[in-house]
């Protein structure tokens, strides 16, 4: 069996006939109000998805492409994290079009001819020139002479690059605009995701291209975002941690939706299924042994408790589940896997590693490790008894681990001692 590690990628499963079939948090009825939202206005506009980072928000995003797609939408998925080390942010958005041109099209030529005086290209490379002194002495004192005697001509052309530039914009959003009615009658839909991922400067960029050259009728611009990481970002640019991030955002998007959170059991329910650990547990060699058969449901009792009322986000929970389903394999078929203390055990080990740490090499004495769990475990668990029962087992095994008596627990690829 192969087991995926880490991040589930759910978007392998999606299909043009049924995008959402793979989803397990029943979010189809969200891209439906949102694909119904696209018709509002015939002006281009720019929908923002915020919620939190590890919430589903990119698996989502794909599903919705797929459904688009089959509504006769023209979309485009642009991840702007992978892009982050490209300077020209304008030339990386037009090269997401080469994507739907399998032919040649004269409008996208057009449009490539209009963008060619926008690009920075130029501009960085008289900017890296300087920033790395590629000017001589000489040459610098000869071009700071030059701007003494012909500041006038200066501030001319300047007058003039900018009147140029103005009327280059006009003219990209005319061809863009011509571009996209030319490829379908339906919006244009523009994905750019993982915007709140990127450094900081780059994020800014994004947003300022998107917004004065991108937003034309019969485009529109879905960002996925984290917000609260966005703005992060953006008074890191700015070096002020009193810039008002979310006001200065309010320029840029039009509109925003977030994704109602999913029910965290549901989730939880379909990863038990996903990496089959009943089927696992409860296989023939392991039946044998008569201490396993009340290890399924005491490992999916205790995992629904945990991730419900610490609210594990879901990237996390696939993070946990997929290790533990990894290290599960190391355990011996006639060895008893103290499930409720397993999957403790890596639920510390992926969200409070420092203390898993602590823990794994004998570093606490057994008051601060009853005191460091008492702050961790839910505050409420199904069963009235597993609080005890797992904090007591914890007790022993830490015991033993310190040298009572020989005894492992295999929780990841080095083993628990």
């Amino acid at each position: 069996m192969t087991i995926p590690l880490c991040h589930l990628d759910i978007t392998k499963k999606i299909t043009k006939e049924d995008p959402f079939e793979p989803c397990k948090l029943n979010r189809k009825k969200y891209a439906q109000i949102l694909t119904d939202s696209l018709n509002i206005s015939q002006d281009g506009f720019v929908l923002a998805l915020n919620n939190e980072w590890g919430t589903g928000k990119t698996t989502f995003l794909k599903m919705w492409q797929a459904y688009l797609e089959s509504q006769s939408f023209k979309t485009l998925y642009f991840n702007a994290w992978e892009n982050d080390p490209e300077e020209d942010v304008l030339l990386s958005l037009i090269s997401e079009f080469i994507n739907i041109n399998k032919s040649s099209n004269k409008y996208f030529t057009k449009l490539l001819n209009c963008a060619e005086p926008l690009s920075m290209s130029g501009l960085a490379k008289v900017s890296n020139a300087i920033s790395s002194g590629s000017f001589d002495s000489e040459a610098m004192r000869v071009l700071f002479s030059l701007i003494g005697t012909s500041i006038s001509i200066s501030i001319e052309n300047r007058v003039k690059e900018i009147s140029q530039r103005k009327k280059s914009v006009t003219a990209f959003k005319k061809a863009l605009e011509v571009y996209v009615k030319s490829k379908s009658k339906k919006k244009f839909v523009l994905i750019v995701d993982e915007l709140d991922r990127c450094k900081p400067s780059y994020a800014v960029k994004v947003l300022e291209t998107i917004k004065h050259l991108f937003v034309v009728p019969g485009i529109v611009f879905v960002l996925g975002i984290d917000k609260q990481q966005l703005c992060t970002a953006i008074r890191g640019y700015y070096g002020c941690n009193s810039f008002n991030a979310e006001e200065y955002l309010k320029r840029f998007i039009d509109i925003e939706y977030s994704l109602p959170c999913p029910a965290s059991i549901e989730f939880t329910n379909y990863l038990l299924d996903y990496y089959k650990y009943s089927e696992f547990i409860n296989s023939k060699s392991r039946w044998e042994n008569t201490k396993t058969k009340q290890e399924v449901d005491d490992f999916y009792t205790f995992t629904r408790s945990l991730f419900t009322l610490k609210n594990v986000s879901l990237r996390n929970q696939e993070r946990i589940l997929g290790h533990a389903r990894l290290a599960i394999t190391s355990v011996p078929v006639n060895h008893y896997i103290y499930p409720e203390l397993f999957i403790y055990l890596i639920f510390l080990r992926i969200t409070h590693n420092t203390l898993y740490c602590k823990i794994r090499d004998s570093e606490l004495n057994i008051k601060e490790l009853i005191e460091s769990i008492d702050k961790i475990l839910p505050d409420k668990i199904e069963s009235p008894d597993l609080y005890i029962f797992l904090l007591n087992r914890l007790i022993y095994m830490y015991n033993l681990s310190r040298g009572v008596q020989k005894e492992e627990l295999f929780i990841d690829n080095v083993r628990f001692h």
